[in-house]
């Protein structure tokens, strides 16, 4: 037996606590199994040891698991296994949040272009096997009501191929809240409402102020009523350099308004600037952020709010699956959100002719495992070298750098 390069080891008073970043498993130990950072394999039982290798701390001596990482994330990013789709029908939000990484216009994708994006799903799903559709709307803000008539039309328009074809479809909205209501869940429910996110930038006053209006109230009545059509709502709260986020102020008043918070997922972000679009003045350093983030995640728990322990990725980014894409209002398909005030359209649904084979390639041809500094990292399962931004630059922006602290 060999251990996993992928454990990680933190000293109790009377015991160890060692995680896996692979299986994503937790263990507590007796200080006397682990010796300078490694199990002391001799002391356990043939049945600890089975559990052991199933939660992949111990391996037999001939496997590879930098191998079976690779396949995992090879399998992930080219796999046929349906399609999953994001939709900007506007770049137009009624909120200014300065930290913006997406141009603030007017612009709304039209029934012509939603038409041209129907017939592309139902060409790919005439000859498909796999029969699972995820869409996600993003924005701008995509539940705005001139943008919703975009989303009615879409999936009014979706019906007949997903009865044709028999289409497991699941739906995905990032918003900021301000725009939903009982008709638009239910709507939506219809159609595999699973998920939405929705941002918090502080309590009543630092939101708005930050959103430049009035819509905290609304927000949290908003997320109540999805709560209550049993739609799960992720609330991403971030965390800023700029403004005193008054972080305790917010969990006290979410603890105080919020109905199900059983419905609730949670989690602290800090505000990064993405491209120049983003006005920050003092960005928070990655590592000063991850020494706040546990305080807050246990101010939060403390609360009854739920967190959940990092686990793997066999890719981290969508950007680089080449069953995913992204459409613009203009009908401009990405594979990066970012990438649309960067001008890294790789196609037009609008015009078959039109390719970019540069934009579409630097991120598909992306090897995460070609950096030998990342692959020997003990958290590479869980970040998978990051989010690629670009092969001119050569950067990479982890999504979650913080857990490298």
């Amino acid at each position: 037996m060999i251990e996993s390069n992928y454990n990680i080891y933190l000293d109790g008073k009377d015991n160890v606590l060692c995680f896996n970043t692979i299986s994503g498993a937790l263990v507590e130990l007796d200080t006397n199994r682990v010796y300078n950072n490694e199990l002391v394999i001799d002391s356990f039982s043939n049945e600890e040891i089975e559990f052991l290798v199933s939660k992949h701390y111990l391996m037999k001596d001939n496997n590879d698991e930098i191998s079976t990482l690779k396949i995992l994330h090879r399998q992930k990013c080219f796999n046929d296994l349906g399609l999953n789709i994001i939709i900007l029908p506007t770049l137009d939000c009624q909120a200014k949040c300065s930290y913006c990484f997406q141009p603030n216009e007017k612009t709304y994708m039209s029934e012509s272009t939603i038409d041209n994006i129907l017939a592309s799903l139902k060409s790919y799903f005439h000859g498909s096997i796999n029969k699972h559709l995820s869409v996600c709307w993003f924005g701008g803000e995509p539940m705005m009501d001139k943008a919703w008539l975009g989303v009615e039309y879409f999936y009014n328009n979706l019906s007949a191929t997903l009865s044709e074809h028999m289409v497991h479809l699941t739906t995905v909205i990032i918003s900021n809240g301000e725009y939903l209501n009982e008709d638009k869940i239910i709507f939506l429910k219809m159609y595999g409402l699973a998920f939405i996110q929705i941002t918090l930038d502080g309590p009543r006053e630092i939101h708005n102020r930050v959103k430049q209006c009035d819509i905290y109230d609304k927000v949290i009545e908003n997320i109540n009523l999805l709560n209550k059509n049993d739609v799960h709502v992720g609330i991403r709260i971030n965390v800023s350099n700029d403004y005193d986020n008054k972080i305790e102020e917010l969990l006290d008043d979410l603890t105080t308004k919020l109905k199900q918070k059983d419905l609730v997922d949670m989690h602290f972000a800090p505000i990064t600037k993405f491209n120049s679009l983003c006005h920050i003045d003092k960005e928070i350093s990655i590592k000063d952020f991850a020494g706040i983030q546990l305080e807050y995640i246990e101010m939060a728990i403390r609360r009854g709010f739920r967190f959940s322990l990092p686990d793997r990725k066999d890719t981290y980014c969508q950007a680089l699956h080449t069953n995913s894409a992204i459409y613009a209002p203009d009908g401009k398909k990405y594979l990066c959100t970012t990438g649309i005030y960067d001008n890294e359209d790789y196609a037009n649904i609008n015009d078959p002719t039109y390719t970019n084979q540069n934009n579409y390639t630097k991120y598909i041809c992306y090897d995460p495992f070609d950096d030998q500094s990342c692959v020997k990292c003990k958290i590479f399962p869980i970040c998978k070298g990051g989010v690629y931004k670009g092969e001119n630059s050569g950067e990479k922006s982890m999504l979650n750098p913080e857990i490298q602290y």
